[in-house]
């Protein structure tokens, strides 16, 4: 999916699986409890997207831009990240980093 403006998107307890999201808005969509398993998000914006429940084992987040989003730490469990995105989730688990 390119340049699909999906803001406010309500996909909840969808299948999205292998997948290309490319130049597109889905800030505050609501994704909750839909399977991402091996979807790639390139040059994406999540922010404050709804992302609880959702199976993201294998989705590579490191193109999103993920401020915000609502999601547990179970949920990211086997999701491909950045380095500065690990960061951001770090609050998820607790974690002070200084």
């Amino acid at each position: 999916m390119e340049g699909c403006d999906a803001r406010y998107a309500q996909l909840s307890n969808g299948q999205v699986r292998t997948c290309e999201f490319k130049d597109s808005q889905m800030e505050e969509a609501d994704l909750r409890a839909t399977d991402f398993e091996g979807t790639i998000f390139t040059d994406t914006m999540l922010h404050r997207a709804d992302l609880t429940g959702a199976k993201l084992r294998g989705t590579d987040l490191r193109g999103a831009e993920i401020e915000g989003i609502m999601v547990r730490a179970e949920d990211v469990r086997g999701a491909i990240v950045s380095v500065v995105q690990a960061m951001d989730l770090a609050r998820l688990l607790g974690i002070v980093i200084k």
